[in-house]
């Protein structure tokens, strides 16, 4: 973020003037207060039109920056005419010391009461921290547990085609040509050494850059799909610069992709896409209906059923 006095620096003064000669730009008190108001007025808005809501659900995270806590919430409803879904943002506010379990949870009650849908929250999503866990067992409600589903045999009703799909034993299986663990295994190795030299090494990351116009994008552990993301760049890039991708490789000392490497990546990307997609479609915010849970689990079954068929090499 960028402070409010920029907007008085002689810079931000010549670009304004060189945009719009007949504007100036205006004070920082000016833009706070401007600020300040649209807050009010906007949190205002937000009141009034939750006041016309039965049933709200709310999401709440917290993280540390900068040796800084902080809290942001969320807020979710049905429109009443359309069933459409609707949300907003409730805060995201500064938690002063440790975000314990009864700070969060006090942070959240205050939110809540300040918004007045306090009576009207169904559900608060959260990850699974200790300290939220800690916060909904000291101070939530009593949770209602759904009953006991009736049993079904699920060897009966499991289909044979997913079970020769995830089996690799599978008689299917038995004329494939099996090729060796250990070659495989190259190219991950590989790509992690390229990735962690990029993170770790503003050098690396600046050659990187300077040789390919971009940089790279790297796997993130809390973020589905960034493998498939990451993978799916570098085969961009090995399509299209692969010699200067394997010189720069070669300044970081990491040894060079063979032709065996592409073929292996190119193969994850292809295999992995039905599942991106599936994953980018039921973790959105405007499609992510249980009605769409199972279709999307069948056409994802379907879509690796036939890539399975097409016989790649290493999938």
């Amino acid at each position: 973020m960028i402070p409010l006095h920029v907007v008085e620096s002689k810079s931000f003064g010549a670009l304004i003037k060189t945009l719009n000669p007949s504007k100036n730009s205006i004070s920082r008190r000016t833009l706070g207060r401007r600020i300040t108001d649209e807050h009010i007025e906007l949190k205002q808005h937000l009141i009034s039109l939750l006041g016309k809501i039965d049933w709200v659900a709310t999401t709440a995270d917290y993280w540390s920056a900068h040796n800084k806590s902080y809290l942001g919430m969320t807020v979710h409803w049905l429109d009443a005419i359309t069933r459409a879904r609707m949300y907003a943002v409730l805060t995201c506010i500064r938690l002063k010391g440790h975000h314990t379990y009864d700070i969060l949870a006090q942070a959240m009650i205050d939110i809540h009461c300040e918004f007045h849908i306090d009576k009207k929250i169904t559900r608060t999503t959260t990850d699974n921290g200790s300290n939220f866990v800690k916060a909904f067992v000291q101070f939530g409600s009593e949770i209602d547990i759904i009953p006991e589903l009736p049993s079904c045999d699920l060897e009966s009703e499991f289909d044979p085609d997913i079970a020769n799909l995830l089996n690799p034993n599978s008689e299917e299986n038995d004329d494939l040509e099996f090729i060796s663990v250990e070659s495989i295994l190259n190219a991950p190795d590989r790509l992690r050494t390229l990735w962690n030299q990029q993170s770790r090494s503003t050098v690396a990351a600046d050659s990187i850059h300077a040789e390919l116009g971009r940089r790279l994008v790297l796997p993130n552990t809390t973020r589905w799909n960034s493998l498939y993301d990451a993978i799916v760049v570098l085969n961009s890039i090995l399509e299209t610069k692969r010699p200067s991708l394997h010189r720069v490789m070669t300044q970081l000392k990491i040894l060079t992709f063979n032709d065996q490497d592409v073929t292996v990546m190119k193969e994850y990307a292809k295999v992995m896409a039905p599942v991106a997609n599936a994953l980018d479609r039921i973790q959105g915010e405007a499609q992510a209906y249980l009605r769409s849970l199972l279709p999307t689990i069948a056409a994802t079954v379907y879509k690796l059923k036939n890539i399975k068929s097409k016989g790649n090499r290493y999938s």
